[in-house]
């Protein structure tokens, strides 16, 4: 393996057991009892190509754009998954690859994911219809 990248990467420690102690309890970790994380592998370096990118595997958002959408507008989508075991599971995300330095307003996302809020709201969580008044 290469030289570490950083010092950030190099006071990680790699091979250990993070405990998940800070998590137990709190609202958005639904898991109680014993529970592990794994152990935390080194970095593979140079990271290999991502996907979509040269010399990687396919983008399967690009593969396939539409997959799972149940609702898009010009720049966003929200896209539904299952079955997963919880009531609905959904992602909304840019339909469009960016990057952090070049990601659109915020805001935008903000707005839309209000929209999603509300919907689940009016059909009391049963039924998404985004594209209705």
């Amino acid at each position: 393996m290469s030289e570490l990248p950083s010092e950030y990467h190099r006071r990680l420690p790699y091979g250990e057991r993070l405990s998940v102690a800070p998590l137990l309890g709190h609202p958005f970790f639904p898991f109680e009892g014993e529970v592990q994380a794994v152990p935390l592998d080194q970095p593979v370096l140079p990271e290999p190509p991502r996907n979509g990118e040269d010399g990687g595997k396919p983008c399967p958002k690009c593969a396939d754009p539409d997959r799972s959408v149940i609702w898009q507008d010009e720049q966003w989508q929200l896209k539904t998954f299952g079955p997963t075991g919880l009531p609905l599971v959904t992602l909304l995300e840019s339909r469009e690859h960016y990057r952090l330095d070049n990601l659109p307003p915020a805001a935008e996302h903000l707005a839309n994911a209000r929209r999603v809020a509300a919907a689940l709201a009016e059909n009391g969580g049963e039924a998404l219809e985004l594209g209705r008044p």
